[in-house]
């Protein structure tokens, strides 16, 4: 554990801001009531694309470049 917590920078907020970078996250467990809405056709996401698994790559190269309108899906 050590060796993470070495290979991790500690900044402050200011040092953050001063670089231009972030730190962010969600927690899904917040979410899990909104599930429903999408169960109930309340919410529909636009899907842009599907990319098998094993086209993860090139599904990232799209959104890297911009590309997509909407979510990007990978299947199993």
């Amino acid at each position: 554990m050590a060796t993470q917590l070495l290979g991790v920078p500690l900044m402050t907020p200011l040092q953050l801001m001063n670089q231009n970078r972030t730190v962010s996250g969600v927690n899904i467990g917040h979410l899990w009531g909104q599930v429903t809405l999408l169960e109930h056709g309340k919410i529909k996401p636009r899907i842009d694309a599907s990319y098998p698994f094993t086209e993860a790559a090139a599904a990232h190269q799209r959104i890297l470049q911009r590309r997509n309108i909407g979510k990007i899906l990978l299947t199993p």
